[in-house]
Formats: C-alpha cells, sequence, structure tokens
C-alpha cells in the first residue's frame, strides 16, 4: 500500500518545495520599456523624485544588479546637483516576514547610499528609510517591480 503512495507524495513534495523557493523560476524578467535608458535618463515605474529613477533587485538580494548601474551613475550626477538631501527609501515584495521585509528594505538602501558615495556623492546629503513591503503596488506577476529603492528629493 505504501508504494502506491509513493508517487504522490514525491509530486505534492514537489510542488511544496517549488511553492516555497519564492516562485523565483515564475517571476518575469524586466521589461525593456520599464527600465530603460534614453536622452533624458533612465524611466522606470517605481517612486523616485524625476528624474531620479529607481532601482530593482534580486529576490532577496541587497546587492546591486548590472543591469541598475546605469541608473545608479544617471542618479549619482543628479543627486549632486541638488541642494538640499536625498532619502533611499528600500521596498520588498510582500513575501517574507513584516520584520525580514523590513530589515531587507533597509539594507537595500544602505548598498545603495554606499554606491552613491562610492559614485562620489557626499554622505551627508543620503538619508535612508526601510518601507519593507508596505508600498508594494503590484501583483504576484510583478513582484520584480516591488523589490526596489526609490530615490527622493527631501
Amino acid at each position: 500500500m505504501g508504494r502506491k503512495f509513493m508517487p504522490w507524495l514525491l509530486c505534492a513534495a514537489m510542488v511544496t518545495l517549488m511553492g516555497c523557493a519564492g516562485g523565483k523560476g515564475l517571476e518575469r524578467p524586466l521589461d525593456k520599456n520599464v527600465i530603460a535608458l534614453d536622452e533624458t535618463g533612465p524611466m522606470s515605474k517605481g517612486m523616485s523624485t524625476p528624474p531620479m529613477q529607481s532601482i530593482y533587485y534580486n529576490f532577496d538580494s541587497d546587492g546591486i544588479r548590472k543591469d541598475q548601474v546605469p541608473v545608479m551613475e544617471f542618479n549619482a550626477k543628479h543627486i549632486k546637483t541638488l541642494p538640499g538631501k536625498v532619502r533611499l527609501e528600500g521596498n520588498t515584495d510582500p513575501r517574507g516576514t513584516n520584520e525580514y521585509n523590513m530589515s531587507l528594505g533597509e539594507r537595500r538602501a544602505q548598498t545603495a547610499k554606499r554606491f552613491l558615495i562610492y559614485l562620489g556623492v557626499p554622505e551627508d546629503k543620503l538619508d535612508t528609510m526601510s518601507f519593507g513591503e508596505e508600498r508594494a503596488f503590484h501583483g504576484p506577476a510583478d513582484y520584480v517591480l516591488d523589490r526596489r529603492t526609490d530615490f527622493v528629493a527631501e
């Protein structure tokens, strides 16, 4: 009798494990129309103060992706010209606990801050804040757009 249920048990275990992986394989890659550079700078769907643009992260990561470096460079140039400060606001998709997402959002904002300092932005022009999952505004198919740092002029 145990052998009859083994294939079903194995199938159920695989489905469960795929769900626990966060559905990474089911996410759509960023569309080139969502993040692209034009003659005025990068364009995206985040909540940044124009012309600054949001940067996006891989699932469960706070590392700056290579494709986001041009956006960071553009933002750094703009921030250097501003008279006031810029707040870096870390965001996550809704997966994970509130506590974990607040921490991940802060790590994302801090990573962006360190990168901007590396690009020559004075540290005293930058503040950080985490919103965690509180400002997620996309459905599951677009979680990739919720994993971002926004750049907001204060």
